[in-house]
């Protein structure tokens, strides 16, 4: 019997969760493959799904990230099937406001921030 070349739903799941919590984290991938004692270019690999993650890794790359391990897994079901995301995984525009939000300023950052929890009060009260 041969084996497919096209990796799991599941590994691309994976994959894609770990690369969106460490952007969402402000990391490199250099930076989490140091953190996790690996190569770039395997942590490149596990994000593309083209190499598994261990299970001993994965915790590892939960702990480093302050992720539950659960969280690599939640939606891969619905990614298996065409669905979008339940929220468990940060959405692409949300890492594109974290990304940029991290290279700016500590001090603009904290204005930022204020600004987004009035928001978020507004709109709460709005409802």
């Amino acid at each position: 019997m041969m084996r497919s070349k096209r990796p799991h739903p599941v590994d691309v799941y994976v994959g894609k969760t770990i690369r969106e919590a460490r952007i969402f984290h402000g990391l490199s991938r250099s930076a989490l493959a140091e953190l996790i004692g690996i190569t770039f270019q395997q942590l490149q690999k596990y994000e593309n799904a083209a190499n598994r993650v261990s299970c001993s890794r994965l915790y590892g790359i939960s702990r480093i990230l302050n992720v539950p391990i659960h969280a690599f897994f939640t939606g891969s079901e619905k990614s298996e099937s065409g669905e979008q995301n339940d929220g468990a995984v940060p959405q692409p525009e949300i890492l594109g406001l974290v990304k940029a939000y991290n290279q700016l300023d500590p001090a603009i950052r904290k204005s930022i921030a204020r600004v987004a929890a009035s928001l978020a009060d507004w709109a709460r009260g709005a409802q």
